[in-house]
């Protein structure tokens, strides 16, 4: 199979080497399977290189300079990821991020060389040589599934979406990572290679969806998933649910002296000592909290009040704040803070602009600090720390000072981070300097150095921490978390566990994961199916994953650009276009997702969604425009994704929680079929290969196991009620 490239290169060459040269000579190269002849190649310093344009013919490039320009552009098929070479840089730059390389580009004479290991490994190839033959191939990595039997006595294969990780935890065996839709990780302290993964598959955990997990004093692992707040019982699968099943909202945690936590996800809850949770009422929705060093829980409503939190479990608000919550002017409390002494800073917002206008200019910020004796005092109003600035974090430092997390809006659409000094003894602000600055889901704020990019970790009493590890050198974004004097960094293919020296160890995860969620199938000679998948439904570059002919899915490191659905021979401004003209024609709160033109028959086929409920439906057009409408004559699925025509004919639609076959006969909807994804997530396309269902869905990828050759009997006839 040929690759099919989407990259753009820039390559911007030196001068000279920087070594003398050895004598050229030749080499044989081999890409995807065919064998090539380079000539002039010549090893520099241990390193080959070759000639750019003979290297940009073997992989299928196209070289391009322009006019007065000395930088020289490469491109295939589109320009999904872009690659920047600079001389005398140890990184390149790629798709926006910067990648260490020993050695970039030269120019030798009129020549331009470049290192063909590095750039190939860029490019993803991997590089082997033998019996004086070079080759670059592509590599994959066969994708493990998950065996589960549902609830109606399928069974499925199970293959994952890659963990993104939310949060992590430690106790004295195992560090715990939660991810967006994996469950849970363990990973073992003396053996971090050793993961076992927990999901709803193969253990009590009722959800996937971890936002955060969390371990209290006496060694309780808690964890809030989608559905509520669990604990972790012991043995190898034992979850249970602790109180009401919930879904979560945004998370809001802090740790009181005690080492016990406070919780709020729309719900407060406290997780003690003794490895209990015991569930309280507020007096309104809470936007921000904090313990002080009595361990009393200061909490802020959506109102703007501060509340406390009384020893009988009530709430009493704040009077000393109220004089400077200006009403006619949006005048709310938006953040608390707590120092190391004891006293209280909260964040005072206002708005200056008329009611029927908005300007970002107008909105000011202050501190105020809530004395021992009720007392407060402002600081910031006369020191530039008021207007357009936002408050993240307050870190109090072991000599009195406050570092402060802020961000400024310098424009309608920039903004920037800084970290200011607040002096605790003159109550002034200093040090300002210019970072990027982010907090995970356990509550930790870390900066990354807009200069060197070394990671920081701030923690309250203690000197920021430095880990001499450049954040440009990985591939994507991620969270930091910094556990036992560890940097952990959790990105989208792998977690690295980082010393202080920046020497970085990554794990990979488990090969039974796909790399994001599942977004389109393409049909390849009737053979090989493709699943394009693309990191959070987004238009960031995308991996793909083949169904191969005998059944087997392999993840592969290529990127495909976009995730729109495609019919076949219709391109994306087309088919919108027609999705226009028949919601248009429809009226009312009615958006068509997909329309079939190209059957045979009597009738056109179009997938609605009601723009009010979010739920889908079908809608049948005869030839003399006679339309059937099919609310009542289907299950409730949620939303509708696209219709599929399977390999014998069958019309089918896929929602957003699972599928069905269906037909027109007399003016009336039949379904014929009904199959529920065991996945969480939304389905996204469905696929027939011969006995087995595949469902591609925004949680991974499931494919019933059958034992008979009839599909149809082996699913079983099921239509739940709407």
């Amino acid at each position: 199979m040929r690759r099919k490239w989407g990259i753009g290169l820039l390559i911007v060459p030196a001068l000279l080497f920087y070594a003398p040269a050895a004598s050229a000579q030749d080499i044989r190269l081999a890409v995807d399977g065919r064998e090539h002849s380079i000539s002039g190649a010549q090893i520099r310093d241990g390193q080959l290189f070759v000639p750019l344009p003979q290297f940009c013919r073997a992989l299928g490039l196209e070289i391009h300079k322009y006019a007065g320009d000395e930088r020289l552009y490469l491109s295939g098929d589109g320009m999904a990821v872009s690659l920047e070479i600079v001389p005398g840089r140890d990184y390149v730059g790629k798709g926006g991020v910067e990648v260490p390389l020993s050695r970039g580009a030269v120019k030798h004479g009129n020549q331009v060389y470049v290192p063909l290991r590095p750039l190939a490994e860029l490019l993803d190839y991997q590089v082997t040589y033998r019996q004086g033959v070079v080759t670059l191939s592509f590599p994959t990595a066969r994708a493990a599934p998950v065996e589960y039997p549902d609830h109606e006595g399928r069974r499925w294969d199970i293959y994952l979406r890659q963990p993104l990780i939310t949060s992590m935890a430690a106790d004295d065996l195992y560090y715990w990572a939660g991810t967006a839709t994996g469950g849970i990780l363990r990973i073992t302290r003396s053996n971090p290679q050793e993961m076992v993964q927990f999901t709803t598959f193969n253990s009590d955990l009722p959800d996937s969806r971890i936002r955060l997990v969390e371990t209290t004093p006496d060694g309780t692992k808690w964890a809030l998933t989608g559905a509520g707040l669990v604990r972790f019982s012991g043995g190898e699968s034992g979850f249970e649910t602790v109180g009401d099943p919930y879904e979560p909202r945004e998370c809001l945690v802090t740790t009181a002296p005690d080492g016990a936590k406070w919780l709020y996800d729309g719900r407060l809850a406290h997780l003690t000592g003794d490895g209990e949770a015991v569930f309280a009422d507020t007096p309104e929705k809470i936007v921000s909290m904090a313990v002080d060093r009595d361990g009393v829980l200061w909490v802020i409503g959506e109102s703007g009040k501060a509340y406390s939190r009384t020893e009988d479990g009530g709430f009493k608000e704040c009077t000393a704040l109220n004089p400077y919550i200006d009403r006619n002017h949006g005048g709310r409390i938006e953040r608390v803070f707590v120092d190391s002494d004891g006293t209280k800073w909260f964040v005072l917002f206002l708005d200056f602009c008329p009611p029927e206008s908005w300007h970002p200019f107008m909105i000011q910020r202050r501190l105020l600090h809530l004395l021992p004796d009720g007392q407060v005092e402002v600081i910031g109003e006369e020191q530039g720390v008021d207007r357009n600035w936002w408050i993240a974090g307050f870190v109090p430092q072991p000599n009195g000072d406050k570092l402060l997390l802020v961000t400024e809006r310098v424009s309608l659409d920039t903004t920037r981070d800084y970290l200011v000094t607040l002096d605790g003894r003159r109550k002034a602000l200093k040090d300002k300097q210019e970072y990027g600055h982010s907090a995970n889901a356990n509550g930790q704020r870390y900066l990354v150095s807009r200069d060197s990019g070394y990671f920081c970790c701030l923690e309250e009493g203690r000197k920021p921490l430095v880990f001499k590890c450049n954040a440009k050198t990985f591939r994507y974004g991620g969270k930091a978390f910094f556990l036992d004097g560890w940097l952990w960094f959790a990105e989208r293919d792998a977690l690295y566990r980082i010393d202080r020296e920046g020497k970085a160890q990554k794990f990979s995860h488990p090969q039974n994961y796909i790399f994001g969620p599942v977004v389109k199938v393409e049909r390849k000679d009737g053979a090989h199916r493709f699943f394009v998948c693309s990191p959070a439904g987004s238009d960031n570059d995308s991996r793909i994953v083949i169904l191969t002919g005998d059944g087997h899915l392999v993840c592969t490191n290529n990127w495909f650009g976009g995730n729109f659905f495609y019919r076949e021979g219709i391109d994306h401004h087309t088919l919108y276009n027609k999705q226009r003209e028949m919601s248009d024609r429809l009226g009312g709160n009615v958006w068509v997702e997909d329309v079939i033109y190209e059957l045979e028959g009597d009738y056109q086929y179009m997938l609605c969604n009601d723009t009010e409920t979010s739920r889908g439906y079908i809608v049948a057009v005869d030839g003399q425009d006679n339309v059937i409408r099919s609310e009542n004559d289907l299950p409730d699925l949620g939303r509708s994704r696209i219709f599929y025509i399977d390999p014998e004919g069958g019309t089918w639609a896929v929602f957003q929680d699972g599928v069905l076959k269906f037909s027109i006969a007399g003016g009336r909807l039949t379904t014929e079929q009904v199959v529920l994804s065991p996945l969480e997530g939304g389905v996204n396309y469905m696929l027939l290969d011969g006995d087995s269902l595949w469902l591609a869905t925004d949680g991974g990828v499931a494919r019933t196991v059958t034992a008979g050759d009839d599909y149809l009997s082996a699913w079983g006839p099921r239509c739940p009620s709407g």
